[in-house]
């Protein structure tokens, strides 16, 4: 996997362009996530490209591109959100409706439901909600998101574990008495 790659001083363009770039979309979905904000989120995957670009793996350390790009991108997102003083973050679930299901009322029920899973989701707390993402949506293993995140593993477990524990709690609630569980 290209990922692991251990890079030498200085990344050349091949590696960028191989390494890097593919993971584009993917670092700017995730960056979307906490700002739910297009521009932003193209900004500081531009940012975070930029310094990858200019700086590389100059002391060799790096082992996992990847986790590498994530980190940097969860921070500056992070950190632009603290400069815009939003305490609420998002993460969307990435839907796509079957391709068989031309039925209106089938798709007003799947946006319906969608709408409410994104709600419950922006509700959880920002670790819950980024190792939460990570792990169900883009199929991250526990030890790529404590990586990711730079938290300890058995952190990342509990966290999951919670998260999910809330969302089913509170899908439950309003699925059974029609009242907003939150």
């Amino acid at each position: 996997m290209l990922s692991w790659l251990v890079f030498e001083m200085n990344m050349s363009r091949d590696e960028f362009q191989h390494t890097v770039l593919p993971m584009r979309d993917k670092l700017f979905r995730f960056s979307f996530r906490f700002l739910m904000n297009r521009e932003d989120a193209q900004d500081v995957v531009q940012e975070v490209m930029l310094k990858v670009w200019e700086n590389g793996n100059k002391d060799g350390a790096i082992l996992n591109v990847e986790a590498w790009c994530m980190t940097m991108i969860r921070n500056k997102s992070l950190d632009v959100l603290k400069r815009k003083g939003r305490n609420n973050v998002g993460i969307e679930h990435d839907f796509q409706h079957p391709k068989n299901a031309h039925d209106p009322g089938i798709q007003l029920e799947e946006k319906e439901a969608l709408l409410k899973v994104k709600a419950l989701m922006n509700e959880l707390p920002v670790n819950q909600r980024a190792v939460l993402e990570l792990r169900e949506m883009q199929g991250k293993t526990y030890q790529e998101i404590a990586s990711v995140l730079e938290m300890d593993i058995n952190l990342v477990k509990v966290s999951i574990h919670r998260a999910r524990k809330k969302l089913r709690e509170a899908w439950t609630k309003e699925n059974e008495y029609g009242i907003q569980g939150r």
